[in-house]
């Protein structure tokens, strides 16, 4: 947006893409329109881009079952319909020898990424005021609530490792990409779940 600061990630992928070369995800379905919101967001489309998870405005008005009601989206900063977050693909694939048909599989940390600076920047507030371990400390005291956050974070690795294509999963399950499995299963472990 215009006047508005550049989401730091967008630079340092601007500068990587420079540099390097990724194939798009075999999971994506994003609209020309949302590309070009992301653009302008980011200053980049993200290559493992699987979908919009999340936009602003009342979603119900937006959305109807994955297809949109709304022919134009507005990604002005109070536009309702612009993307907040994005579903990622659990790989990043990255050719190292186009002739070769020679490419490098890095895990990517994080399923859902927020992408909208405003929401970054609010929970950004909310950690930096001490919430994550004041919410710790509840799930340390709460047994019912531990388990229901552990149950969350199960359902989000198998969502992750759903995500994969067959190709890449039986890629992870070969015996040398053991830790690369690891990784991509065990992410969940570490990553916030909200229901």
């Amino acid at each position: 947006q215009a006047g508005e600061a550049e989401h730091s990630s967008g630079r340092r992928w601007k500068n990587r893409r420079k540099r390097q070369t990724f194939l798009p995800s075999p999971a994506r379905e994003v609209t020309p329109e949302e590309e070009a919101a992301l653009l302008e967001q980011l200053g980049y489309v993200p290559p493992n881009i699987c979908s919009i998870s999340a936009r602003s405005g009342n979603n119900a008005n937006i959305i109807a079952d994955g297809i949109s009601t709304n022919s134009a989206i507005d990604t002005s900063s109070k536009g309702i319909g612009r993307p907040i977050a994005i579903q990622s693909y659990p790989l990043l694939v990255q050719i190292v020898n186009k002739e070769e048909n020679k490419h490098n599989q890095t895990p990517f940390p994080t399923m859902y990424w927020l992408t909208c600076h405003h929401v970054s920047k609010a929970i950004s507030e909310i950690e930096r005021n001490g919430y994550v371990r004041k919410f710790q400390s509840r799930l340390e005291d709460d047994a019912s609530l531990a388990k229901e956050w552990w149950q969350c974070h199960e359902e989000y690795a198998a969502e992750r490792w759903g995500l994969l294509s067959d190709s890449d999963r039986e890629w992870l399950l070969s015996t040398n990409q053991l830790m690369k499995r690891t990784i991509i299963q065990n992410s969940a472990r570490w990553t916030v779940c909200v229901k």
